[in-house]
C-alpha cells in the first residue's frame, strides 16, 4: 500500500470516528447538563450552596460549548466543511468563543473547589468567607477577565492568501504556543482544581471533629466528593488535548511525509479533541458515578417532582376533558421536603 493511499486511510478512519463519537458525546452532553441543572435547581438542599451554584454555571456554560463550538468542530474534522476558512468574519469569531468557552468552565470547576475548601476548613472565619455572594463576585470576574483575554483573538487570527484561519503574529503566536496551551488551558486550571480539592478532601476528613448537624456533615462530604472527582477528571480530559496542541504548534511535518501528516492533523487530533469535549459532557455522570446521594437526588427529582406532576396534570386534564368540569380538581402535590438528609 502506498503512502498516499495509507494517509487517506488514516484520514477516513479520522473522519467516521469524529462523526460517531461527536454526535454521541453531544447527545450525551446536552442531556448529562441538562439533567445536572434540573437537579441541582429544585432540591432545597442545595439552595443558596454556592459550589452548586458554581455546578449550576458549569453545566450552563458546559451547553453552550457543546451547541455553538463542538458541532462546528464535528464538521471540521468529520466533514472536512472549515467554514473558519471561510469567512474572514467566522475565523475571527470563532477563535474568539472558542477561547472564553473552554476556559470558564475550567475555572469555574477552580471556583467550586476553592469554596469547598473554604466551607469545610475547620477555622470559622475561613467557613464564613463560603457566601454565594463571593461566588457571584468569582463568576462575574472569571468572565469579565476571560472576555479580556480574549478580545486579541479577534484582532490576531486572520486569513491570508492561504486560506487558513491561524495568527500570523509572530508574538501572539509565540503566546499561543508558550502560555495560552500550557498555562491557560493547562498547568492553571488543573494544579489550581488539584490543589484546592485535595486539601476540602483533607478537611472533610476532620469534620467529624467538629459539632455540625449531621445534615450539613453529609452535604459537605457529598459536595466534597463531587468537587474532588471532577477536579481529577478535568485533569486526565484536557491534559492530552493541551499536550497535543503544543505538540503540533511546535514541529514541521515536510510535504512528502503523507502518513505523519495524516496522523498528526487528523488521528491524534481526533482522539484528543474527543477526549477533550468529554470534560464539558461528563459532568452529571461523573456525579452520578462517584456520588451514591447524588444518585438518590435524581431519582427523587425525576421520579416525585417531575414524572409524578407530569402524571397527575395529565390525569387531571384528561378528567377534565371527559367530564366537562369547570372547577379546577386538587392535584396532590409532590413536594419533596425530604432531601435524602
Amino acid at each position: 500500500m502506498s503512502s498516499s493511499s495509507t494517509a487517506q486511510l488514516i484520514i477516513n478512519i479520522s473522519e467516521h470516528c469524529m462523526i460517531g463519537f461527536g454526535l454521541f458525546i453531544l447527545l450525551m452532553g446536552l442531556i448529562g447538563n441538562t439533567l445536572n441543572i434540573i437537579v441541582l435547581n429544585n432540591l432545597r438542599l442545595f439552595r443558596g450552596n454556592p459550589s452548586v451554584f458554581f455546578f449550576t454555571f458549569e453545566s450552563i456554560c458546559n451547553l453552550a460549548q457543546l451547541l455553538i463550538n463542538y458541532p462546528t468542530r464535528i464538521m471540521m474534522d468529520g466533514f472536512a466543511v472549515n467554514y473558519t476558512d471561510m469567512s474572514l468574519i467566522w475565523c475571527k469569531m470563532r477563535a474568539f468563543i472558542v477561547s472564553i468557552l473552554t476556559l470558564v468552565p475550567m475555572f469555574t470547576v477552580c471556583c467550586a473547589s476553592f469554596d469547598q475548601f473554604l466551607s469545610t476548613h475547620n477555622q470559622a472565619n475561613f467557613r464564613q468567607r463560603s457566601t454565594l455572594v463571593l461566588a457571584k463576585y468569582l463568576t462575574f470576574s472569571i468572565v469579565f477577565i476571560v472576555i479580556l483575554h480574549g478580545i486579541p483573538f479577534l484582532f490576531l487570527f486572520d486569513l491570508p492568501p492561504s486560506n487558513i484561519c491561524a495568527t500570523y503574529n509572530a508574538i501572539f503566536s509565540r503566546y499561543y504556543s508558550s502560555v495560552y496551551y500550557p498555562v491557560m488551558q493547562g498547568a492553571l486550571p488543573m494544579f489550581v482544581a488539584s490543589l484546592f480539592s485535595i486539601l476540602a478532601f483533607r478537611n472533610v476528613r476532620r469534620i467529624v471533629r467538629r459539632r455540625i448537624r449531621i445534615v450539613r456533615r453529609r452535604l459537605d462530604r457529598q459536595l466534597t466528593a463531587m468537587v474532588l472527582s471532577r477536579a481529577a477528571c478535568l485533569v486526565v480530559l484536557i491534559l492530552p488535548f493541551t499536550a497535543y496542541r503544543i505538540y503540533i504548534l511546535n514541529i514541521t511535518v515536510q510535504p512528502d511525509q503523507l502518513v505523519l501528516s495524516a496522523i498528526n492533523n487528523n488521528l491524534l487530533e481526533v482522539v484528543t479533541v474527543t477526549i477533550f469535549y468529554i470534560n464539558y459532557s461528563a459532568n452529571f455522570y461523573i456525579f452520578v458515578a462517584t456520588s451514591s446521594r447524588y444518585r438518590r437526588q435524581v431519582m427523587q427529582v425525576l421520579v416525585k417532582k417531575i414524572w409524578f406532576t407530569f402524571k397527575y396534570q395529565l390525569r387531571f386534564r384528561l378528567r377534565c376533558g371527559n367530564e366537562n368540569r369547570i372547577a379546577p380538581e386538587e392535584i396532590q402535590n409532590y413536594d419533596a421536603s425530604i432531601e435524602l438528609e
